[in-house]
C-alpha cells in the first residue's frame, strides 16, 4: 500500500503547496483545489493530483462550514437550495465524470466569469429576500446542472450568496455548506467509478495537516479585512478563476 505517493524529496513541495492552498481557503472560502491541484501535478501525474485533493477539500469545508456557528440558521434559508443541488447531482455526477475536460472548462469558467462580472459592474443587485423562497431551488439545481459532479459548485453558488447579500463570514460558512452537502453524490459516483481507490484516499491524510494549518490562518486573517473589501477580492479571485478556466478549455 503507498503511502507517500509524493516521495521523498516531492513531499516538502507538497507541504508547502498544501499549506498555500490552505491559506487561500481559508481567506476566500474556495480555492483549495485550484490552488493545489495544478502546483501538485508538477510532482505526481495530474490524475492522481485531482483525487488527492478531495480529502483535504472535503475536510476544510466541513470545517469551513462549522465555524462561527452559522450552519443551522443557513440550512434553514436555503435548505431547497441544498436539498436540489444534491438531487441534481445525483443525477448528473455520473454523466459529468465521462464528459470532455474542455468542454466542461469553457462553460464553468463562461459561468463564473460572467457571474463575478455582473457583481463587480452592478454591486447593487441584489435578490429581495421575500424572492429567496423562489430563486433558492433554481440556484441550487443551476449550480448542481452546471459544475456540480465535477465539484465545481462552489463558484456559482458563491455569485449566488452574494446576490442575497450574505455578509463576509456567513458567505465562506455558506460556502462551505454546498460544497459538503454536494459531496456525498459526487464522492459516491467517483467511488462507483473507481476513482477513489483506498491507497489515494489514505495518501490524502498526508495533505491534511497543513492544508488545515493553512485554513486556520486564512480565516484569521480574514477578519481584518471589511465586508466590501472582501467581497471584491473574492469577486476579482472568480474573474481571473473563470477566465483561467476558459482558457484550460481551449488549449
Amino acid at each position: 500500500m503507498q503511502y507517500n505517493v509524493f516521495g521523498e524529496t516531492g513531499f516538502i513541495a507538497a507541504f508547502a503547496i498544501f499549506l498555500l492552498a490552505g491559506l487561500v481557503k481559508g481567506f476566500t472560502g474556495v480555492g483549495l483545489p485550484r490552488v493545489a491541484i495544478p502546483l501538485v501535478s508538477l510532482i505526481i501525474n495530474p490524475a492522481t493530483a485531482i483525487t488527492i485533493v478531495v480529502g483535504p477539500a472535503a475536510a476544510s469545508n466541513v470545517v469551513q462550514s462549522l465555524r462561527g456557528g452559522y450552519l443551522p440558521a443557513l440550512l434553514s434559508r436555503f435548505w431547497s437550495l441544498c436539498l436540489a443541488l444534491i438531487v441534481v447531482i445525483g443525477v448528473t455526477t455520473p454523466f459529468i465524470i465521462g464528459l470532455d475536460t474542455s468542454t466542461l472548462m469553457l462553460v464553468v469558467g463562461s459561468v463564473v466569469f460572467f457571474g463575478a462580472l455582473v457583481q463587480l459592474v452592478q454591486p447593487s443587485f441584489r435578490i429581495p429576500k421575500e424572492k429567496e423562497r423562489f430563486w433558492n431551488p433554481i440556484a441550487g439545481a443551476l449550480g448542481g446542472l452546471i459544475c456540480g459532479g465535477a465539484n465545481l459548485h462552489g463558484g456559482t453558488m458563491a455569485i449566488y450568496f452574494l446576490a442575497v447579500g450574505l455578509e463576509r463570514d456567513r458567505l465562506v460558512a455558506a460556502i462551505g455548506m454546498v460544497f459538503v452537502v454536494g459531496a456525498f453524490p459526487i464522492y459516491a459516483a467517483y467511488f462507483a467509478a473507481g476513482r477513489l481507490s483506498e491507497d489515494v484516499l489514505l495518501a490524502t491524510a498526508l495533505a491534511l495537516v497543513p492544508a488545515l494549518a493553512g485554513q486556520w490562518c486564512g480565516a484569521h486573517f480574514r477578519q481584518f479585512v471589511p465586508h466590501e473589501t472582501f467581497r471584491r477580492i473574492v469577486l476579482v479571485f472568480f474573474l481571473i478563476g473563470g477566465l483561467d478556466m476558459v482558457r484550460r478549455g481551449f488549449f
